[in-house]
């Protein structure tokens, strides 16, 4: 009997041991094993470049689609607005379809807010609240020059830049995201992967033809004897870019845009400008709304002056920098057809 307990010990002593050099190769036994990366989420992340003086963001639902009865179209007539200073009696600018309501294409009515500086202001990051572009007491940055943060974006973003795609953040990830917010002007360039650098890929992509893949209908060309050309506002939700075209040609575009989110989403379809107000003022927000162009219900095109990257989006409106929907409001006309397609990612 003794002698059966004593194999019965060393056989389990000697499965304990093996089992115990089995947990981690090259690690005492107990060792936690590798980690995984943890990959933050944009809910997660901060304005890169503090900004306390930063305006509220721009309500977009002034004028709302009142629900009808199925099959019905939503009814598109805002209601009245007092007199706000810069308007005329509280009523909007809508030129007739084909004409300009005022000034010239391609020339401003007036002098555009910000104009090329403003364009050209640099992109805000979103980042781990732990980096945070401030400056401590010896006015040195506080945060890292190169991060070692993983971003929601790192895939993507390691894909266009060629790095191997692993999803995980290494010095060389850095250097090169880096190297790409500095060349495209976002700020902190300290190569963090976010909703900033993202959004600027996509742009960069669709530069050269951001109608390469058709979904966008072409317009005709303009007939003999008319005034104006057709054209169309396209409205990429998927890559949140839009651009106008007259026939197969871009004439605006393509820009960065800031479409609805979860719950107000930017109705897809086929639709038409049909009322433009420069002056726009929410009297329900109490906040300004310029440049608008209302082309379905309460959605429009209109300026922001906030980053047109921050999450999670608007309230259905398609938000643009304030210098594109200066641009914008000198093009577009009432009567120009507007499509709008896919569906936003999931942030």
């Amino acid at each position: 009997m003794n002698r059966y307990f004593s194999t019965l010990l060393a056989t389990a002593t000697g499965t304990a041991t093996l089992m115990g050099l089995a947990v981690a190769p090259g690690a005492a036994a107990g060792e936690p094993g590798p980690q995984k990366p943890h990959v933050y989420t944009v809910a997660e992340l901060v304005p890169g470049v503090p900004n306390d003086a930063q305006p509220k963001d721009t309500p977009d639902q002034t004028y709302e689609s009142k629900p009808t009865a199925a099959g019905k179209k939503p009814v598109k007539k805002p209601g009245r607005h007092p007199a706000k200073p810069g308007k005329q009696n509280g009523r909007p600018t809508a030129g007739k379809p084909g004409k300009p309501a005022a000034g010239r294409p391609g020339k401003p009515a007036a002098a555009e807010p910000g104009g090329s500086r403003a364009e050209n202001a640099p992109v805000v990051e979103y980042v781990p609240r732990t980096e945070v572009a401030r400056k401590n007491a010896q006015g040195k940055p506080a945060a890292p020059e190169c991060t070692t943060a993983t971003g929601p974006y790192q895939k993507q973003v390691e894909r266009y830049l060629k790095r191997p795609v692993d999803g995980k953040q290494s010095p060389e990830d850095c250097k090169a995201i880096s190297a790409l917010q500095k060349r495209e002007n976002i700020s902190p360039a300290n190569g963090f992967a976010g909703p900033a650098t993202w959004g600027t890929i996509r742009l960069l992509e669709a530069k050269a033809n951001p109608n390469k893949a058709k979904r966008c209908p072409v317009p005709r060309m303009r007939k003999k004897g008319e005034h104006w050309a057709p054209r169309v506002a396209c409205v990429d939700l998927p890559r949140q870019i839009m651009w106008v075209q007259n026939h197969d040609k871009v004439i605006f575009g393509p820009v960065a845009i800031r479409s609805g989110r979860a719950g107000y989403p930017t109705r897809p379809g086929t639709h038409k400008v049909y009322l433009r107000n420069r002056h726009h003022y929410s009297t329900i927000y109490h906040s300004p709304m310029p440049y608008s162009q209302f082309f379905d219900g309460g959605q429009a095109f209109h300026g922001i002056s906030g980053n047109i990257y921050s999450p999670p989006g608007s309230y259905g409106c398609v938000n643009m920098r304030m210098p594109h929907a200066a641009k914008l409001w000198n093009l577009l006309r009432n009567g120009d057809s507007v499509f709008v397609w896919g569906r936003k990612p999931a942030q």
